[in-house]
């Protein structure tokens, strides 16, 4: 048996009770799950620019999209999330600009519940789009900001895809937030028709041959694939070959699975050897269906207009034909300063075989020294090399250690 851990990421719901006495400021009534989400319903007054262009946009890391936005007219580094239900802005960007939080609440992610805030009479831009008088999120992202790599200042979250067109062209790495008047569908999309019961957004997609299943549009999930334990157990996946593993983002890590899923298709192509996390816990998110996420979804054009409940999808020939990434070294390795730190070594992984410990530090790897941009270097993706790849590691204990990745699960 092997374990693995995962960083995913993806804000879904509030918690369904009160929250505990300490996540209220002082003087505070507790809020009622329907007052705080009444609250971050109410659709902000959204606005977009005249002649509204794209903006550039990084994939970092190849699973991530980060874009440059303001808040009450700050500069933001922002990460778009369309699995958030709500912008989310970190905590120590908030204290930087003087934002304050109007309401303390808990808020659920994937693994769990961690304390967060409300803050009210926000603007939230980007691009050619603007939210004056939003209610946002508060929370802690710093941690998260490590597993990826980067700072991240804002979540950019549903207020973005509530009224109007969000266009994102994978490969010419732009984005364009336009009105939906007007809005005429590129030529060869396939409309995906968008479930927005139970306060998801989801499109059908059908795994392993079976019938297609409501899966979450996630471009925050950095991985391809996250099923419920009910979409998997008793099914011909539950027989695969599997590691056990950990995945978790806001509210911590919950015990998963991984495994490759022989096909996916979604918008009419089928994806060969789909490494999918398998929730074990019944209540840890997605709790019924799926989750698609980014490694699946940067391989089309995607134009969101959830006013007509639609995804347009347009395939890129180019990134179809390339194979899904997997992980092949099997250790999580967390940015810290200039350090990378391992956070977990996977058993029977490359990276156990090699003798590598949780705490130890890598302060280079194939002879790139790391350092607070390490992870902004189009050469330093070695995680998810080809099998057969040898890499090595530089320890600041000064050993080198070199690794030979394949796959292991």
């Amino acid at each position: 048996m092997i374990r693995k851990t995962i960083l995913t990421m993806g804000l879904a719901a509030l918690m369904t009770t009160s929250a505990p006495a300490a996540l209220h400021a002082q003087g505070q009534a507790p809020m009622s799950e329907q007052a705080v989400q009444a609250l971050l319903d109410r659709a902000p007054a959204a606005t977009y620019a005249a002649n509204a262009q794209a903006i550039p946009f990084e994939l970092f890391r190849g699973t991530r999209i980060f874009l440059e936005g303001t808040i009450n007219g700050q500069p933001a580094r922002m990460m778009l999330d369309s699995g958030a239900s709500s912008t989310v802005i970190n905590m120590s960007f908030a204290r930087r600009i003087g934002l304050e939080q109007t309401q303390a609440v808990p808020i659920r992610g994937v693994g769990g519940f961690q304390p967060g805030a409300i803050a009210s009479g926000v603007t939230v831009q980007a691009g050619s789009f603007s939210a004056a008088d939003s209610n946002v999120l508060m929370l802690d992202l710093d941690v998260i900001a490590g597993h990826i790599g980067r700072p991240i200042d804002v979540i950019l979250g549903m207020e973005a895809f509530r009224s109007g067109i969000v266009d994102i062209d994978f490969p010419g790495r732009r984005i364009n937030f336009r009105p939906a008047e007007g809005f005429t569908p590129p030529a060869g999309a396939v409309a995906l028709p968008v479930d927005m019961a139970d306060r998801r957004h989801t499109i059908p997609v059908s795994v392993n041959g079976g019938p297609p299943m409501r899966a979450d549009i996630d471009l925050g999930n950095g991985s391809a694939l996250m099923l419920a334990r009910s979409a998997w157990e008793g099914s011909a996946i539950a027989n695969l070959r599997y590691a056990e593993a950990s995945a978790g983002g806001v509210g911590g890590m919950v015990p998963t699975r991984m495994t490759t899923i022989p096909t996916v298709s979604v918008a009419g192509h089928t994806f060969q050897a789909v490494p999918a996390t398998l929730n074990m816990r019944a209540e840890a998110l997605p709790d019924s269906g799926a989750n698609i996420g980014i490694d699946l979804l940067q391989r089309f054009r995607l134009l969101f207009d959830y006013g007509r409940h639609t995804l347009y999808m347009v395939a890129d020939p180019a990134a179809l034909a390339q194979p899904i990434a997997k992980n092949r070294l099997g250790m999580r390795l967390d940015l810290r300063g200039d350090r990378l730190r391992v956070g977990e070594v996977i058993g029977g992984s490359p990276a156990a075989e090699a003798g590598f410990r949780v705490g130890d530090e890598v302060v280079a790897v194939n002879g790139t020294p790391v350092d607070a941009r390490y992870y902004f270097r189009d050469d330093v993706q070695f995680t998810r090399l080809p099998a057969g790849t040898r890499v090595e590691f530089a320890r600041a204990d000064g050993t080198s250690v070199p690794v030979t990745l394949r796959d292991y699960f």
